[in-house]
């Protein structure tokens, strides 16, 4: 389940930046192939946070709200990450960056709720890792 489009990224950045930033020619067609690694690869960033707090990844159907959330910070972190294959990034560019990933340390944190998404069972739950590296591991491993 993806939490943006590559659409929505062509349409924050405009389709001739974001032929720029795809392109190593002067096409004024965005790469689709490299906004979409660029956006799987910001949509695991956010998993990697949200899976901390909830099951994952969230059904952004269930919330209007959470899905313009994830939305918006997918193309926020997926912007950024295609402006970091060229020579500078933009200070403004960063500087969404890094507030996007301060809203998913805190919501990682339980600072901030995700409305409607699925919360994970257990206090002791972090995610797929905690589960994955459970305390049947931690006895084999004789910790």
């Amino acid at each position: 389940m993806s939490y943006a489009t590559n659409q929505n990224i062509v349409d924050r950045l405009g389709a001739t930046l974001a032929a720029q930033l795809t392109t190593e020619d002067s096409s004024t067609t965005p790469d689709q192939d490299l906004i979409t690694t660029a956006r799987s690869y910001a949509e695991g960033e956010i998993d990697g946070y949200l899976g901390r707090r909830y099951k994952i990844p969230v059904d952004v159907s269930r919330d209007a709200r959470t899905a313009a959330l994830l939305r918006g910070h997918t193309i926020t972190i997926t912007v950024y990450r295609l402006h970091t294959g060229r020579p500078s990034v933009p200070e403004r560019v960063t500087k969404d960056y890094e507030s996007a990933i301060a809203w998913l340390e805190k919501v990682a944190a339980g600072d901030v709720v995700l409305p409607a998404a699925v919360e994970l069972a257990g206090p002791d739950s972090h995610g797929p890792v905690g589960e994955a590296y459970g305390r049947d591991v931690m006895d084999w491993l004789d910790l």
